[in-house]
């Protein structure tokens, strides 16, 4: 950021050295020198941050000036424009205008576009610790693999530290300087676009003490989005962290955007989509017409669910949701046994207090688990369609449901099935304003992408508010019993929130 700002003034001063009048007897000597000062300046960005989608422009504008004051230079100095040839002289105060206005756009539109932020502090009563760990399943083969090498996964940790030990030390970045690029050939911008995301500092702190004010802490577990990264809700995660839970973020191997290993070996997203004809393309709408219409009833919504699991679109996704649900069963089964993980975890985990949440298909999988697993108790599926065991099975556990209100991917009808034959406390929550992508730090990343519609015109900032609050109440109130109003219907402090309750 340093960098940026110098190579900014730097090239402002150039653009201020143009009004000064051509027989100044110090104009050359400054100009030749501070062309050198901006040389060096661009050549350290580029070193440092590599080359920069943010400050193409200035970069390309201070090479501009470079090679122009070069060339007069090695012509003989600069003519001088006769005094009396006033329409010459307009031109030239108009040219100078503009290119200072295309300086101004230069610097602030990529600020715009793609600022540079920092993350929200968490405002629990906690510091924030982190770790991660590898497991590797051999009761199950890697399905993506040649040599059907047995299910690898890794795990990122985030949980409660105390103040007192992160004194003195650094927080771990955002991002692996990996995940910008990818994140960015998603959104089909130029690839280093987003890579001051891996600049950001987090709130979290590698390898500190698990925090002593309790002896142990209730467990989540967090699973990302198809094709998503395991971090895409990091802001999330270290508020949960920072009120004393210990949230597991599992990186589902081949269907993530890519899980980094600790020996440096990079899994890749690697899933394919099966090619459908038109007539199977067809198929499709009538069936998600009619799961999520209001005027469906419930037998036709579990006979429109039944024919998509049976599509061959989905069908292959229902392979993938049985992957996502045994990973999170296997690293529960470890958790449990406590012999394969970081030993600055072991004897700081309630497993009798569990709760599963995710994001997009990650929310899918938190609701597959809580109907198989009756160690889960509680669950969040954070605008994911709910597949699998919906059908047969009823959650008996509180489930909340949370939706955006974009008409493209989803609405709040989706998982009527489940909703409808909860047998306990179940909740719907859409907050307005949004589309699927919001439920995400990805929110944050850009007004400019709000404004023209990759995002839902809900400012980024009161995402995050509304999503932190009532994940963070949601699972106080069901897993630590501590009262709360937030599902209040017509609560004055969340007006852009829709609730319906079943069986409170």
């Amino acid at each position: 950021m340093l960098i940026e700002i110098l190579l900014a003034i730097a090239v402002s001063f150039q653009f201020f050295l143009t009004f000064v009048s051509q027989e100044k007897k110090w104009k050359q000597s400054t100009r030749k020198y501070s062309l050198l000062i901006l040389g060096l300046i661009l050549l350290m960005n580029l070193l440092i941050n590599s080359f920069s989608l943010r400050m193409a422009i200035l970069i390309i504008i201070s090479l501009s000036y470079m090679i122009y004051f070069g060339l007069k230079r090695g012509s003989g100095g600069q003519k001088q424009i006769a005094k009396s040839s006033l329409p010459r002289r307009s031109l030239k105060i108009f040219g100078i205008l503009l290119f200072g206005l295309f300086i101004i756009v230069g610097m602030l539109v990529p600020f715009y576009v793609f600022p540079i932020f920092e993350l929200p502090d968490p405002n629990g009563q906690y510091a924030v610790g982190t770790t991660s760990f590898e497991l590797i399943d051999n009761t199950r083969d890697e399905s993506y693999t040649p040599e059907n090498d047995s299910r690898k996964l890794l795990i990122k940790v985030l949980y409660p530290a105390d103040a007192e030990d992160i004194v003195g030390k650094e927080p771990m970045k955002y991002w692996p300087e990996e995940y910008p690029s990818v994140l960015a050939g998603y959104a089909g911008v130029p690839p280093t676009s987003l890579d001051h995301l891996a600049d950001i500092d987090s709130n979290a702190y590698q390898g500190v003490p698990v925090s002593d004010e309790k002896s142990s802490y209730p467990v989540l577990i967090y699973s990302h989005g198809f094709s998503g990264f395991d971090m895409g809700n990091t802001i999330l995660c270290e508020l949960l962290a920072s009120h004393g839970y210990v949230v597991f973020i599992i990186n589902h191997t081949y269907e993530s955007a890519m899980t980094i290993f600790e020996d440096g070996n990079i899994a890749r997203y690697s899933y394919e989509f099966p090619e459908l004809s038109e007539s199977e393309w067809d198929e499709l709408d009538p069936l998600y017409d009619q799961l999520m219409s209001s005027n469906s009833t419930l037998p036709e919504k579990k006979a429109a669910l039944t024919d998509l699991d049976n599509h061959i679109y989905w069908r292959g996704l229902q392979n993938s949701l049985v992957t996502w649900a045994n990973d999170t069963v296997y690293l529960m089964d470890q958790l449990e046994l406590q012999n394969e993980i970081p030993s600055l975890l072991v004897g700081k985990l309630d497993m009798s207090t569990l709760g599963l949440f995710g994001f997009s298909w990650g929310g899918a999988t938190s609701g597959e688990v809580a109907l198989l697993d009756s160690r889960v108790d509680a669950g969040i599926n954070m605008d994911g369609i709910q597949f699998g065991h919906s059908n047969d099975l009823n959650l008996t556990v509180p489930f909340m449901y949370m939706y955006s209100d974009s008409e493209y991917y989803s609405n709040d009808n989706m998982n009527d099935v489940p909703f409808l034959q909860a047998e306990n406390t179940t909740y719907s929550v859409t907050i307005e304003g949004t589309v699927h992508q919001d439920y995400s730090d990805y929110t944050l990343f850009s007004p400019f992408l709000h404004d023209i519609g990759w995002f839902g015109p809900i400012e980024g900032s009161r995402m995050i508010e509304l999503m932190s609050d009532f994940v963070l109440s949601f699972f106080n109130l069901h897993l630590l019993e501590v009262p709360t109003t937030l599902f209040t219907v017509g609560n004055p402090d969340y007006t852009e929130v829709m609730i319906e309750q079943r069986n409170v």
